[in-house]
């Protein structure tokens, strides 16, 4: 009978134990809740997260351009291609009536896609991607203004030069289109063209067409001057 005693005594023990031990965690919990500080106001957030989806908008259409199943070329962005607008100076009006002036926001004003390289014996005809008023050119005398970046050399004569839309500078600088660009050649009785980086205008008789290297199209327009015109 004291044996049974005593173990219940224990067990009250025990319970009341662990009945005083969880008070005191449930006392010095409640004290944490209270003591704890408030939480900072929420903040407003503006915008869309820095993780949202691009949003898709309408690519602006040039009616320039040729439709053509070929993709576009990375990184063209018209705007920026803009090249010298006019002449930095006057010529006479019997040469503008002969050489009528034709800027590159016409030759460059639609998006040229390189075709693949033609094998040997290929005669697959790919799109026509030249517009017609622009072909219409091919044979005619005009005048474009540009940069001279110089391709062939007689010793100390330029035979061969681009005639570039933009300033022909380092890596940094933009990448020309294929239609950003005339490939001039110098006659042996034109004086050679100093290289500078200042505004040159060419005029001749212009050549409108893709014309193919080893396959690759090499150029769209190629020009013989008759006349180049530097400025200072």
């Amino acid at each position: 009978m004291k044996r049974n005693r005593a173990s219940v005594r224990s067990i009250l023990l025990v319970a009341v134990a662990l009945a005083g031990a969880g008070g005191v965690a449930a006392w010095r919990i409640r004290a944490a809740l209270r003591d704890r500080p408030a939480p900072p106001p929420a903040v407003e957030i503006r915008g869309k997260a820095i993780d949202a989806p691009p949003a898709k908008t309408a690519a602006p259409v040039d009616p320039g351009s040729v439709v053509s199943p070929l993709p576009p070329p990375p990184g063209h962005i018209a705007s920026r291609h803009t090249g010298p607008k006019a002449l930095p100076f006057d010529r006479s009006p019997e040469a503008s009536a002969e050489y009528p002036d034709v800027l590159y926001d016409t030759l460059a004003g639609f998006t040229y896609v390189i075709p693949p390289r033609r094998k040997e014996g290929d005669t697959t005809k790919y799109p026509e991607q030249i517009p017609e008023d622009i072909r219409a050119l091919n044979g005619r005398k005009v005048c474009v203004v540009g940069w001279i970046l110089p391709t062939a050399w007689d010793e100390d004569r330029m035979t061969e030069f681009l005639l570039m839309r933009n300033i022909p500078q380092c890596c940094f600088g933009i990448v020309p289109m294929m239609n950003e660009w005339i490939v001039v050649t110098v006659p042996p009785d034109l004086p050679s063209p100093e290289h500078k980086l200042t505004p040159t205008a060419v005029e001749g008789i212009i050549e409108v067409g893709e014309a193919e290297v080893d396959g690759w199209v090499q150029s769209l327009y190629r020009m013989k001057a008759h006349n180049i015109l530097m400025t200072e």
